[in-house]
């Protein structure tokens, strides 16, 4: 089938460092927003397919007793980060992604423009 766009596959590359900052930063953020409150909202549904995921599972095992709340926050980033490091993986292996540093922003415009000329 013709296709009347071009798709552009664009990564942005961090530092496993500033990676790792990045997500310790947020699930705190996520916690002190609320998460947990969130999870207890859907702990009844646990079972389904939507909330097995990083975060809520942890704090599911929270609810139900079987870790501490530090525990459980420090197992979703250290799970966040797992699954992050699949994703590298995942895209590394397509060589049809063209990497950029996130602060790159005219370099990215730029490559866009050569690519649609």
């Amino acid at each position: 089938m013709q296709r009347n766009f071009i798709p552009i596959k664009i990564g942005l590359n961090v530092s496993k460092e500033q990676l790792h900052h990045n997500i310790n930063t947020r699930v705190d953020e996520m916690m002190r927003t609320g998460f947990l409150e969130e999870a207890k909202a859907v702990h009844d549904f646990r079972s389904h397919n939507a909330l097995q995921t990083v975060g809520y599972k942890e704090l599911f095992d929270y609810i139900d007793g079987k870790t501490t709340l530090p525990e459980a926050v420090e197992l979703i980033k250290l799970h966040t980060r797992q699954y992050a490091k699949r994703q590298l993986t995942f895209f590394n292996k397509h060589k049809d992604y063209s990497w950029f540093e996130p602060k790159q922003v005219s370099a990215v415009i730029s490559f866009i423009d050569e690519v649609i000329k």
